[in-house]
C-alpha cells in the first residue's frame, strides 16, 4: 500500500504526482514513466506501467488532467495522453520544436506551446498549430475565455497576447 508520504516521494526528484478523477497519478521524468494508480483513493499501490518501448522515446514535460478523465502531457516530438487504465496515445506535432505547456483552455481543449507556435489539441487528437510573429522561444501560454492566450516568451523575454485565426 502506497502512502500520501511515499507518492509525494515518487514524484520527488523530477518528477509529479497529480490527484484526479479519485486516483493517483505519478509521472518520473527522469525515468520516462508514467504510472497510473488502477485503484480509487485512498487504497494506492497497485499501477499500471505503460510498456517501456512506448516510452522509450518520451522526455515528458509539463502534465495536465485533460476533461476526458485521462491525462495529457507534452514530449519531445508530440502530445501524449494517458488513461485510467494506463493505455498511451501519441499524437504527433508535426513542423514544430519541442511542445512545452500544456494547460486546458476554456473551450475544453488542450492548449500548448512550441518554440514558435501555439497549438490546440482536442480530445479527439486533432491538432491545429498556428505561427506567432516574432516568437523565439514559446514557454508559457493561458488560454482565455474571448479565444486568445496569453504567452510568455523566454527568447524574446516578452509576455504577449496572441488570437489565433479562426
Amino acid at each position: 500500500m502506497l502512502s500520501w508520504a511515499e507518492g509525494a516521494l515518487y514524484g520527488a526528484g523530477g518528477g509529479l504526482v497529480v490527484v484526479t478523477f479519485g486516483r493517483l497519478h505519478a509521472w518520473q521524468q527522469a525515468r520516462h514513466a508514467a504510472r497510473v494508480a488502477t485503484e480509487a483513493l485512498p487504497q494506492l499501490g497497485t499501477y499500471i506501467d505503460p510498456p517501456a518501448d512506448s516510452l522509450a522515446a518520451l522526455f515528458p514535460n509539463n502534465i495536465v488532467a485533460g476533461p476526458d478523465e485521462a491525462l495529457w502531457f507534452t514530449d519531445r516530438r508530440s502530445i501524449g495522453r494517458i488513461d485510467t487504465d494506463g493505455d498511451l496515445s501519441h499524437f504527433p506535432v508535426r513542423a514544430s520544436k519541442y511542445p512545452s505547456d500544456i494547460p486546458l483552455g476554456p473551450d475544453k481543449a488542450l492548449w500548448f506551446t512550441t518554440d514558435r507556435r501555439v497549438g490546440r489539441i482536442t480530445t479527439k487528437g486533432r491538432i491545429a498549430l498556428w505561427p506567432v510573429r516574432g516568437a523565439k522561444e514559446l514557454a508559457g501560454i493561458v488560454p482565455v475565455p474571448d479565444g486568445s492566450v496569453w504567452l510568455a516568451d523566454r527568447g524574446t523575454d516578452t509576455v504577449r497576447r496572441f488570437t489565433p485565426p479562426r
